[in-house]
């Protein structure tokens, strides 16, 4: 009789665990999958970040560049004013002989010359000086940019792992709650082995966590689609027949049952009497 009694208090036991481990299992498979999205996103980040310094490196260089060209912008302007005064002096000056009036022509004539190649290589350094800040401020509007995403990247971060925080945290409550069940569980087999002498064999812990792997996969592969099946037919039934006709058919069915109970236990140890009436007729 005492292990009649105890075998729906283990079956309860065996549920709750049951319960408490598939619940343990969607929770760290939950974890899993969020390290793994924080795993790319911080390689995403890291790549980010390499670009960002070889974006500021290249512009550190650009700058560089251009304070070259305006270095040697002033050196070729201070040449050509050098040149301009000195064919100003010899425009000015009286040369008496021929000659010196030719040499003066000449040399007019190549400082002319001179001052058009500077001027015109003046233009080419000016126009490789907007180029590159024009370069340049794109690589800093790049920049700006990949900032930005790169912030944005770090707050989703951030909240992955708030997230993940809070599903671990989930983990130890489930992973608490099992314990507990499991104690409790001993203990109510201890209590009952104690007061009703009911004896378990030494082999009912490691059944019984069979048990309960068994137990999880069969209620989330068969058990669970046909119980909503089945109250969804109910349902569709209940709202379908009129109210006393499914109380009929149910008191009817229950009555069956225990006419069926009260015949298998006439004559044994565990018979129940029958009720004083029917329900439902």
């Amino acid at each position: 009789m005492a292990s009649h009694g105890a075998l729906p208090i283990a079956f309860a036991v065996l549920l709750c665990s049951s319960f408490l481990l598939t619940q343990c299992t969607v929770v760290a498979a939950s974890v899993s999958s969020l390290s793994s999205h924080e795993q790319e996103q911080e390689q995403e980040i890291r790549r980010l970040r390499s670009k960002v310094a070889s974006l500021e490196d290249e512009v550190s260089g650009r700058k560089e560049e251009t304070s070259q060209l305006e270095s040697l912008v002033r050196e070729k302007t201070a040449q050509i004013a050098a040149l301009v005064g000195g064919l100003e002096v010899l425009q000015v000056t009286n040369v008496a002989d021929d000659e010196s009036v030719m040499k003066a022509s000449t040399n007019s004539a190549m400082l002319e010359e001179q001052i058009e190649r500077l001027g015109n290589d003046l233009e080419d350094q000016v126009k490789k000086g907007e180029s590159l800040e024009a370069r340049a401020s794109e690589a800093e509007k790049s920049l700006l940019e990949l900032g930005q995403k790169l912030e944005h990247v770090e707050k989703i971060n951030i909240e992955q792992r708030k997230k993940i925080e809070e599903l671990e945290h989930h983990l130890q409550n489930a992973e608490g709650q099992l314990s507990e069940g499991q104690t409790e569980a001993k203990l109510k087999a201890e209590e009952l082995a104690m007061d009703r002498g009911m004896w378990l064999p030494y082999w009912f812990a490691s059944r019984s966590e069979h048990c309960q792997e068994l137990a999880s996969v069969k209620w989330r592969l068969h058990g669970k689609p046909a119980v909503d099946a089945l109250m969804q037919k109910a349902s569709a039934a209940l709202f379908a027949l009129p109210v006393y006709f499914v109380y009929k058919i149910f008191s009817a069915t229950i009555w069956k049952k225990i006419q069926a109970r009260g015949n298998r236990g006439r004559g044994g140890r565990f018979s129940r009497r029958k009720p004083a009436r029917r329900v439902g007729k």
